[in-house]
């Protein structure tokens, strides 16, 4: 199945994805997930024509993680041999609101996997070479986990990973949902994703995890969301993402969203080439829907509509 080794010290165990694994890991995605996403939209991109040493037609805006003004790269969210090497259709956020046999829309076809322009070609390139590989391992071991577990994971699992790589790929993954204005509310998360060795987070950052392979990918950038505590309401920023095996959620000034989440914000402490084996039980959540933190089932969605139907009465014409 997989093979695991340590070529040195500096380096996370290096992981071979068996064939019939992701298959299998595929296969089931196909039957419970949605190729449906959110659409991606860059706000003040636009495309230029082709000209001096740039010939081809190319995107220009603002960097989402630098600022800088200038051509932007195509990021993938997640990097694309995150499983995210294959078409996916992009809805609109209505088409969101809509389970996928009820959307009127058909939406357009990204054949190049989920993503957008919203990086520009350093940037890109710096982040996809300092932690892109590493994050990549993390999902196969998540899809590993899955596989083997026949998608009912109840124990306490191990991950090898260099945690500080893998948090700071969700962070950058997390400036590409947002608009490019978005950086200047937190400044310390692009100073934590430009330097790779800088650790620690001030404590309004908290990032969650969960295992995720049933219903639409959930690409969600900044919003409020309102959360119960006890007898009480907290009101908390959320960016959430969410691509098989794995949901990500950033949460900035607020407390745990939802108890079903898993904290990694641990992984900060780590040094930039310390491997880690991390105790890990993520639940796992699905998305049906593109209303952040929302992970009731197909089911409990249905139930409750229909249950708001009847409190409406029969409609009169």
């Amino acid at each position: 199945m997989w093979r695991v080794g340590v070529p040195d010290v500096n380096m996370c165990p290096s992981v071979a994805v068996d064939l019939d694994m992701r298959l299998d890991f595929e296969r089931c995605c196909g039957v419970l997930f949605s190729v449906a996403c959110l659409q991606m939209v860059p706000l003040g991109l636009r495309q230029t024509r082709g000209r001096g040493d740039y010939p081809m037609a190319r995107y220009e805006g603002t960097c989402h993680l630098c600022g800088k003004v200038g051509p932007l790269s195509f990021e993938h969210v997640p990097p694309r041999r995150a499983f995210n090497d294959q078409p996916v259709r992009q809805i609109s956020l209505e088409g969101s609101f809509q389970f996928e046999n009820e959307r009127a829309e058909k939406g357009a076809v990204s054949q190049r996997g989920a993503g957008a322009y919203t990086l520009c070609e350093r940037c890109n390139n710096l982040t996809g070479k300092w932690y892109a590989k590493d994050f990549v391992k993390w999902c196969g071991q998540g899809a590993e986990i899955l596989v083997r577990s026949e998608y009912r994971p109840t124990l306490i699992y191990l991950h090898y990973v260099l945690p500080l790589r893998v948090l700071k790929q969700i962070l950058t993954m997390c400036f590409s949902m947002n608009t490019p204005s978005w950086r200047e509310s937190v400044p310390e998360l692009e100073q934590f994703v430009l330097d790779r060795d800088r650790r620690w987070l001030p404590p309004r950052y908290r990032v969650f995890v969960y295992y995720n392979v049933e219903g639409t990918m959930r690409r969600v950038g900044n919003s409020i969301a309102m959360v119960n505590l006890n007898e009480s309401h907290d009101v908390v920023q959320v960016t959430e993402i969410s691509h098989p095996p794995f949901g990500y959620v950033l949460t900035v000034d607020g407390s745990r969203p939802d108890d079903r989440l898993f904290e990694i914000t641990h992984f900060q402490r780590y040094e930039y080439g310390e491997i880690e084996v991390a105790f890990l039980r993520p639940e796992i959540l699905p998305t049906h829907l593109g209303i952040p933190l929302d992970y009731r089932s197909r089911e409990e969605i249905e139930n409750q509509i229909a249950l708001s139907s009847a409190a409406d009465g029969p409609s009169h014409d």
